[in-house]
């Protein structure tokens, strides 16, 4: 006895309808997943960016820690091929400056220290100051302050500008908290102290206007109150920067009421 089967494809169509959304599925977890691991990729190459750059900012605040006057330009390789670059703008010779009433500015007088720039320390000593009209000068006060190494004391020269410019000539009253004060020309005054001594120049302005004008070293650079801080992180292409106005400790601006009260 012959048995036949009849066989005429109908079965065909669903089962390609069926692999066929299978296969959609598959390829659309596929593409799921492939994109949820690119995107936790991404995540962690953002993350390894962005820890780059806060270590850059650690590097370039332990520097200024180290020594207020600073060049900062450095690339540093860290762990999982993070890279991080540091920018600090702080060494310059020229400041300008805005003293609103009743409040003071403070720089470091000395040379950039750092290993990089190839130079050794020394304490800026010729300056001046040029003040813009039409400031009331008498209401600007300047005082040059020095920790002196070899006896362990400070010392301080101020005086009231008598004009439009504060040089190496300009005289104040000077003091070293033993002595009986004496007038010192800022020369004079400066030449006794050594290059590693710590020496502050300050501005302070007593009247009721708005004092403005420029610091400018001769012969080096000066810590300005104020440095600009750059700090990159890079991961892989991905990049996350950092950036802030870092002021430095002891040179801000600040009121000194005591100071004020007793010079009113």
């Amino acid at each position: 006895m012959n048995i036949r089967v009849k066989n005429d494809g109908t079965i065909l169509l669903p089962t390609l309808i069926i692999s066929g959304m299978l296969i959609s599925l598959a390829l659309a977890l596929t593409k799921i997943v492939s994109d949820e691991l690119q995107f936790s990729a991404d995540l962690l190459l953002a993350e390894r960016a962005y820890f780059a750059a806060e270590s850059g900012v650690e590097q370039s605040l332990l520097s200024l820690k180290t020594s207020p006057i600073n060049y900062v330009n450095i690339e540093t390789i860290l762990p999982n091929a993070s890279i991080t670059e540091v920018f600090v703008e702080n060494s310059k010779t020229e400041f300008p400056f805005s003293l609103p009433p009743k409040t003071i500015l403070r720089w470091q007088l000395g040379l950039d220290t750092n290993d990089e720039m190839l130079v050794v320390q020394k304490l800026v000593k010729d300056f001046e100051i040029n003040i813009d009209p039409p400031a009331t000068v008498s209401d600007l006060q300047w005082k040059i302050q020095c920790n002196n190494s070899l006896v362990n004391t400070t010392e301080m020269l101020q005086a009231r500008a008598s004009g439009n410019l504060i040089t190496e000539i300009s005289i104040g009253g000077w003091d070293n908290g033993t002595d009986l004060p004496v007038d010192k020309n800022i020369q004079d005054f400066l030449s006794s102290f050594l290059d590693d001594d710590l020496c502050f120049i300050s501005l302070t302005n007593f009247g009721n206007g708005n004092i403005s004008g420029k610091v400018k070293s001769l012969n080096g650079e000066m810590a300005p109150a104020q440095t600009h801080v750059r700090a990159i992180g890079k991961a892989a292409g991905r990049e996350k920067i950092i950036e802030f106005e870092y002021r430095q400790k002891n040179l801000n601006p600040f009121f000194d009421f005591g100071l004020l009260h007793r010079e009113n």
